[in-house]
């Protein structure tokens, strides 16, 4: 299996990640929504790490290189950062704190940020024909 192919089988499962975010939304999930969100972004990001030879063990990790590689070097806009690091604190409230504090409309923010930063990496991954477009 290639780089390409893993590269692309992480913007497939961010693909889907997202149309299960928006399936948790309808159902009234909105925590579990939130985290599906979240991974549909760690995806991309994965993909975009993985055609690129870059390597973090750490979900932190990954979102502190992203923005040195990408952000600081003005590949990417810094508000894509800024938008997974704070659906990273979303999930990490959702998952860990066992408090269901997230309404309809976080989720539906979280839910539009990842679908921008998953599309904004997968056009670039497109483009430097890492993937092929869906």
């Amino acid at each position: 299996m290639s780089i390409n192919d893993v590269s692309n089988s992480f913007y497939l499962k961010s693909i889907k990640a997202i149309e299960t975010s928006q399936a948790l939304i309808e159902m009234g999930d909105y925590s579990a929504s939130i985290s599906r969100s979240y991974y549909a972004m760690y995806y991309m990001l994965e993909a975009l790490f993985i055609a690129k030879d870059l390597k973090s063990k750490t979900h932190s990790g990954k979102i502190t290189m992203f923005r040195k590689e990408f952000i600081l070097t003005r590949i990417f806009d810094n508000s894509l950062a800024d938008s997974i690091s704070q659906n990273f604190n979303d999930r990490m409230i959702g998952d860990y704190e066992g408090l269901e504090n997230f309404d309809e409309t976080s989720a539906l923010n979280d839910l539009e940020k990842a679908k921008y930063f998953a599309e904004a990496i997968a056009q670039y991954l497109i483009q430097n024909k890492f993937i092929q477009k869906i």
